[in-house]
This record gives structure tokens, C-alpha cells and sequence, in this order.
């Protein structure tokens, strides 16, 4: 049994962290050795791992202190009222939410102008003939500036991550809550569907948005040389690809509202039901968030190709 699910455990580690890792779709090579000494992160090494520092960094600022801090305020809160009247009328929650909610909108742009800033000037830059003379094909050169950009922005996923992971907390809360003082069993896989499992990847979809999001800045410094053009259509990118996520977001709860709730053949099973469309939704976003960064980069590789 355990030599049956080792590689879907496998598979699944490679889906949900190794494949968002700065280093997971990099070779070594003498120009990321040369960036990475320039930028600060030392000789880190192309295994999977990311510098120590700035591993401990998302390790503690995404995923311990936000979590600690969420129980803390939930102790302090529940020490005063009931845990149901606390999950359900404390403002915190929402606060919160939103909070993470305008960070993730605003910090997009943070996303794609920092690669622009980075490889436009650059482009710009004598510096460039030197790279441009090496024995790097175009796909290796855009690969090394995509890690670099994922690097540097790696600090503001980790806080995006953190934001959602104190968010996250109260509802897993509130799932356990409800699962242990339910009186119909029949109802828990609905409710940890309803609440759990997207928690989890509200918590891991800022990595999966990081990579395909530094990809677009990639392809817009490659395709405008000029820092204002640059600059205004990272924004137009930047809202078109909101809008498209959020058209993605509601349509896949329209499917939720119609399959789970107003079918009624269905209703019985409406966990089952939940499950599926939650997968499929979830494989939809992380699809566009993988398509973006594909054709990205393949943009840019072609318009470095032909300058040469």
C-alpha cells in the first residue's frame, strides 16, 4: 500500500511546493551564478532549495508567526465569548480577509514591475552585449533572469502567504468546531470541502500566482525597451489578468452553485459532488497561472532570440 501511494505523495509534494520553488525550472548555469552573487544570495545551490535565509524568511513570516499570532487572537477572543459566537461575529476574520484580499490586488504590480525594472535596465545597458556574447541560448538567459525576479520577490509572497495563513487559522478552526459538535456525520466531508481544503490552497495559490505573474514582467521588458511604455502596459497586464482570475473565480463557483445546490438529483450527494468541482477548479487556476508563465517566457525567449 505504501509502494502505491509513494509516487502520488510524490506527485503531489512536486504539484503543490517543489513545482512554485524559485529553482524548479532552472539548470545551473555561469550567468545565474554571477546573478546570484550580484543580488546578494551568495552560492546558493540548484537543488530544489532556496537560500537559508530567505527559506527561514517564508518559513516564519508565511507560515509560523502568522499562524501563532491567529491562535493568540483567538484565545484572547474566546476567553470572552463562545467559540461559535467568536468565529461568527468577530470582525477580525473579515478584517483580515480583505486585508489579504488588497495586498494580493496591489502587490501584483509589485510582482511584474520589479523584473521589468531589473531586466529593462538591463536591456538597456552595455551589460547586456556581455550576456548577449555568451554561449547561453535565449531560453537559458530568460530562465536565469525568471529566477532572479521570483528571488527577489520571494519576501513579499512569503507576507501575501503569511496575511492568508492568519486568516486561514479561524476557519480551520471553525471547520474542526463544527465537525466535532455536528449531530448529522453525514454532514462533516461537506463542511471540511466547504472550508478546509480551500483554505489550503487560498494559502498556497500567492506562489502559484508569483511565478506566472514575474513571467509576465519578463515578456514585457523583453518586448518594450522603453521604461514608460514598460511601465503602462505592466499595468494593463496586471488588470487584464485580475479580471480574467476573477471571471475564472466566479465561474467555477457558478458550477459549484449549480451542481452542489439546484440540482436536485445531485443534492444527496453533494460532498462528492463539491470534491470534484473543487479539484477541477483548483486545476483550472493553477492551469492559467502555468499557461501565463509558459507563453511568457517562450515570448520572451523568442524576442531575445531575434535581436540577437
Amino acid at each position: 500500500m505504501v509502494g502505491l501511494l509513494s509516487p502520488l505523495l510524490h506527485r503531489g509534494y512536486n504539484f503543490v511546493w517543489y513545482s512554485t520553488l524559485p529553482f524548479a525550472s532552472i539548470k545551473p548555469n555561469p550567468l545565474l551564478d554571477y546573478e546570484l552573487k550580484r543580488h546578494g544570495f551568495g552560492y546558493a545551490t540548484i537543488s530544489g532549495q532556496i537560500p537559508s535565509g530567505l527559506k527561514t524568511f517564508i518559513s516564519q513570516i508565511g507560515f509560523v508567526f502568522p499562524a501563532c499570532l491567529s491562535l493568540a487572537a483567538m484565545c484572547c477572543l474566546c476567553a470572552s465569548a463562545p467559540i461559535s459566537r467568536t468565529l461568527n461575529t468577530s470582525p477580525l476574520i473579515t478584517v483580515a480577509f480583505y486585508l489579504a484580499v488588497g495586498y494580493s490586488i496591489f502587490v501584483n504590480l509589485y510582482y511584474v514591475l520589479l523584473p521589468i525594472h531589473s531586466v529593462g535596465s538591463q536591456i538597456n545597458s552595455p551589460e547586456w552585449d556581455t550576456v548577449r556574447v555568451t554561449m547561453l541560448s535565449s531560453d537559458d538567459i530568460v530562465l536565469t533572469k525568471y529566477t532572479i525576479g521570483l528571488l527577489r520577490v520571494w519576501k513579499a509572497t512569503a507576507i501575501e502567504t503569511g496575511i492568508r495563513t492568519f486568516v486561514a487559522i479561524p476557519l480551520l478552526l471553525a471547520t474542526v468546531f463544527i465537525s466535532l459538535y455536528t449531530r448529522d456525520l453525514r454532514t462533516v466531508p461537506f463542511t471540511w470541502l466547504s472550508f478546509a481544503f480551500p483554505v489550503f490552497v487560498f494559502v498556497l495559490e500567492p506562489f502559484w500566482r508569483t511565478r506566472a505573474v514575474a513571467a509576465l514582467g519578463i515578456a514585457i521588458a523583453a518586448q518594450f525597451t522603453n521604461a514608460t511604455y514598460a511601465i503602462l502596459a505592466a499595468f494593463g497586464a496586471v488588470v487584464a489578468f485580475l479580471i480574467t482570475l476573477a471571471a475564472i473565480l466566479i465561474g467555477v463557483l457558478r458550477v459549484v452553485d449549480q451542481l452542489a445546490y439546484r440540482t436536485k438529483i445531485l443534492y444527496d450527494n453533494r460532498a462528492l459532488v463539491q470534491l470534484v468541482v473543487f479539484l477541477g477548479g483548483t486545476f483550472v487556476l493553477y492551469a492559467f497561472y502555468k499557461l501565463i508563465a509558459i507563453v511568457s517566457l517562450r515570448r520572451a525567449s523568442a524576442l531575445i532570440a531575434r535581436s540577437e
